[in-house]
């Protein structure tokens, strides 16, 4: 009976991902409504002027106007959908963000057979909860959104190059899909920050 009933890694893991889940959204409760970021405030401007087929912000019409605009759409878009205030959208826009790029990650891990093992879990747990990536789930900043196109990236990458079974081989269709999500992946990022671009060079060294 003990047996049976001793704790395996894929039990351990999900204690650990429930513990996780909890401790991000304790962080999103802790800080919302606050405005919380190295340059929050300057993002929230941009956000209030950034239209999708307006004209291009001028570099000098505000701190962050160079930056691209895909970034500071989706908060106004939430915004405008929910009535929330400008502060509260892009906070839960980068927990959204923050939430996806560490499943993606989790996928990266349990596509290649390391998610429940210990190294893998811990790989994944330390990684995921060092006080940077905690900043992430209630900061106001680009960087979750691009933590979340590097690791789906990498996440579809593998899923193209390297297969689970090699010699079963996924279908066409389902190749196909993964290609195009990858794709448009890849033409998002530097839509939020020019650092995207460097992303085009992760789908090479994965294969």
């Amino acid at each position: 009976l003990w047996l049976r009933m001793r704790p395996t890694f894929k039990t351990a893991e999900r204690l650990l991902l429930l513990s996780f889940l909890a401790g991000r959204f304790s962080l999103l409760k802790q800080w919302w409504g606050i405005a919380y970021g190295h340059d929050a405030g300057f993002q929230m401007e941009v956000s209030r002027k950034v239209t999708l087929f307006g004209p291009r912000l001028g570099l000098h019409e505000c701190f962050n106007c160079y930056q691209p605009p895909l970034g500071f759409l989706f908060p106004k878009w939430l915004m405008e959908l929910t009535g929330v205030t400008e502060t509260s959208a892009a906070q839960l826009v980068g927990f959204l963000f923050s939430l996806w790029a560490f499943g993606a990650f989790r996928g990266v891990l349990k596509h290649l057979g390391l998610l429940h093992r210990p190294m893998g879990m811990a790989l994944l747990y330390l990684s995921m909860t060092m006080p940077v990536m905690q900043y992430l789930a209630y900061g106001i900043t680009l960087d979750s959104q691009m933590l979340f196109y590097a690791s789906a990236v990498l996440w579809l990458s593998t899923k193209a190059f390297w297969p689970r079974n090699p010699a079963v081989p996924a279908s066409p269709r389902v190749k196909w899909a993964g290609m195009v999500a990858l794709v448009i992946t890849l033409a998002a990022s530097p839509m939020v920050k020019y650092s995207g671009f460097l992303l085009f060079a992760l789908p090479g060294m994965v294969a």
